[in-house]
């Protein structure tokens, strides 16, 4: 299967804070959330029922993902 990248925002639905990030992968539709830190911390505090991600764009190279 072809990897995509894909540019993501995860909303905490309590909070309302979010993160950017990227993620490369074969479904785009995983359960990923994030790696970063604060999201990590979040999503320990108020569970991963409580974030929600969103697909940005999906693109076809890291590089394009990185720099539009």
């Amino acid at each position: 299967m072809k990897k995509l990248h894909t540019v993501y925002k995860t909303t905490c639905q309590i909070t309302g804070n979010y993160y950017f990030g990227k993620h490369t992968t074969v479904n785009p539709d995983d359960d990923y959330l994030g790696s970063g830190i604060r999201l990590l911390n979040s999503v320990e505090k108020y569970g991963p029922e409580n974030h929600k991600k969103e697909i940005i764009k999906i693109c076809e190279s890291e590089d394009e993902a990185v720099h539009g």
